[in-house]
Parts: C-alpha cells; structure tokens; sequence
C-alpha cells in the first residue's frame, strides 16, 4: 500500500506541475479568459483519475472509451508542451540581457506560445501515425546449443484496451503470422486497464499462430487489468503463462518466465526465485528468459542464453528514452547481460497512455535462433 500511495503521490506531484506549467503559459495569450482557461486545465488533467477509478467494469466501454482517448490525447499534448517550451524558458534566461534580439522577443512573448501549440499539433500528428505503424526488428543469434534453427517472434506492451483498434491489431497478426514464427511469446502488458467488450481483440490474438506454441508472462499492466481477468484473456488467446516456470520444448529449447514485481505485490507473495528457476534448466539446451522488466539479476547470468524484455517502450516519446535508460541502464535493442548471454529489449508494439510515438517507433522482434558450426 505505502508503495501505492507513493506512485500516486509522485504522479499527482509530476503531472500536476505540468499542468501549472501550461497554465501560466496560456494565461498569456488567453488573458482576457483565465477563469475559463483554469476550469478546462483542471478538468481535462483530472479526467485521468476518472478514467483510473473506472477501470475494472464499473462503466460501460461505450461511455469510457472516448473519456480515455480525450484524457491521453491530452496527456500527450500537456508532455509534448513541455517538451517544446521549457527548452526556449532556458534560451529566454541564458540570453535574457539581450532582449533587443529578435529571438528573444519572440521568445518573451504570445507569439511563442502560439509556435509551441503549433508545434505540439504537428509533433503530436506525427506521434500518432508513427504508433500505428508496423516495424519489424530482426535479430540473428548464433549459438553451439541450437541444432535445428528456431524462429521466435516477440510482441511485447502491446496494451489491449479501451484505445486498442481491431484493425491495426489484425495487421499486427497478420505480420506475426507471415513472418510463420516457431515460438510467439509475450513479455509482458499484453492488456491494459478496462478489458470488458474486447471479444473482437481476442478474436484477433486468438489467430496468431505458432508451430511450437505462444507463451507469456505479466507485466505491471496486467494488475491494472485485473489477475484473473487478465489470466482468462491471457489463456483464451492461446498463450501458456510461465509465472515462475518454464517449459522445454521438443528438446531443442527451455523457456522460463518471470513476472513483473507488481504482481507479487498485488498478490502479497514472496515470488519466485529466478536464479533457483533458470537452474531448474540446468540442461545443455539453449535457455530463453521471458522478464518483463529489463533488469539482469547478477545471480541469473550465466544461467540463460536470451534475456527477452520490455517495459520501457523505448521512452515511447521523447526524451522519456533517456530517462529509460538512466533508471536501467540497459539499452533498446540487443546487447550482453555481463559476460555470458544476451538480452533484447524492445521498444514494444502498442502504446500506453497517450497514442502516440516520437523517436521511438514501436516493433514486432523476430529473433532467428541458428545452429553455430565449429568451422564458422
């Protein structure tokens, strides 16, 4: 619970800032209405609790759905101005003694504040269309422990809920499914808050076919979703779930699943230990780990060959990428977990919050595990 309340708290501290932050910005070149500029900041940042509070069943998806998409739309623009204007705030002081420049009259005035709403409108067009398109990341692994070669295609945060599109999500299978993987897994967040009505996005899930199977672990997300219910859309997709466990397949493969931390909590379990777990796989065999978050326990390395995570979304808006990093230290992409094994960490397919994209354009992975000769 304490842990809860901190999140809140730091959400509530973050977002309400930038909310001040606009505030002050359109009072300028609204001044004649900052009554009314008040009243509709305050209502449209509030409308994220509404939707929060909302989110397990307790309101129609016909009546919530355009609440969600107004509330994160505008949750993207409040970022995106602030991103845009708070850089030209630190020009303005560095130069602000020589305020008989051009710029910098621009700068200190409404006209600025109308070039930032322009750019917010452009960038956040932008940011939209690139979360809808489709990009797929390849990545060639050679390893002495693979015989035959293997083909896994990852999908990770992909976030099905109230935003979701039955028609871009089709086009995501239809992807996946060309692609003719051996092995579909899911790394986390595959749905997200409200999931009443969505028997047309588990239509499409339910189409993803792999010859070897589909196998998942939770993300944080999940919690938000709801366990159980989260576990019966999760299932009814088709996907086996390895919280805690994990698989070999046909010989050739182990697969183990580790949870988000969020869900021990939500459950108040002490949680696997993943070191003990990878050691169950202790086989010769190529050992895959599916991990939500991209974090590399020390005691684990060594003891898998592929680390596959998400999370992040690759900061999904920029520079939230660099701030990713900070707090990981672990870079999008492929790259060594210490001095044995790999992780990958995509950039995820779907979005969460608001639809959009900006430097970071979403992916489906497809990971070719071929055999690596002794003569190579």
């Amino acid at each position: 619970m304490n842990y809860f309340i901190f999140v809140i708290a730091l959400f509530v501290a973050v977002y309400g800032g930038l909310h001040f932050y606009v505030y002050r910005k359109l009072r300028v070149v609204f001044s004649g209405h900052r009554r009314s500029v008040i009243v509709t900041i305050v209502i449209l940042g509030c409308l994220i609790f509404v939707v929060e509070i909302f989110t397990h069943g307790n309101v129609s998806a016909f009546f919530l759905a355009p609440l969600t998409w107004l509330t994160f739309i505008w949750m993207g623009c409040v970022f995106l101005f602030f991103v845009i204007s708070a850089p030209l705030d630190i020009v303005q002081m560095i130069f602000g003694r020589l305020r008989n420049i051009t710029i910098t009259g621009i700068l200190a005035s409404p006209r600025r504040t109308w070039l930032v709403m322009a750019a917010v409108v452009m960038v956040g067009a932008y940011g939209y269309a690139a979360a809808r398109q489709i990009n797929i990341e390849h990545v060639v692994l050679k390893s002495p422990k693979i015989i035959k070669p293997i083909r896994i295609v990852q999908i990770a945060d992909l976030h099905l809920g109230l935003m979701s599109e039955e028609r871009h999500i089709q086009r995501i299978v239809d992807e996946i499914n060309a692609l003719e993987p051996d092995i579909i897994v899911s790394t986390g967040d595959l749905v997200d808050m409200q999931m009443d009505d969505l028997r047309g996005l588990l239509n499409q899930m339910q189409r993803l076919y792999a010859r070897q199977g589909k196998f998942a672990v939770y993300g944080n997300h999940e919690v938000l979703a709801g366990i159980d219910t989260a576990r019966d859309f999760t299932e009814h997709a088709g996907f086996v779930l390895l919280s805690g466990s994990g698989i070999t397949i046909n010989s050739a493969l182990n697969i183990a699943g580790v949870d988000d931390p969020a869900v021990k909590r939500r459950l108040q379990q002490s949680g696997p230990d993943e070191a003990a777990l990878l050691k169950q796989f202790d086989n010769g065999l190529f050992t895959l780990q599916l991990k939500h978050q991209p974090v590399v326990e020390s005691a684990s390395i060594g003891r898998f060959d592929l680390q596959l995570s998400g999370h992040i979304h690759g900061g999904q808006i920029f520079p939230f990428g660099l701030l990713t990093w900070a707090f990981y230290r672990i870079p999008v992409g492929l790259s060594l977990a210490g001095d044995a094994g790999w992780i990958y960490v995509s950039r995820g397919t779907g979005t969460w919050g608001p639809p959009m994209r900006v430097l970071a354009p979403p992916e489906i992975t497809l990971i070719d595990l071929k055999p690596e000769r002794v003569n190579e």
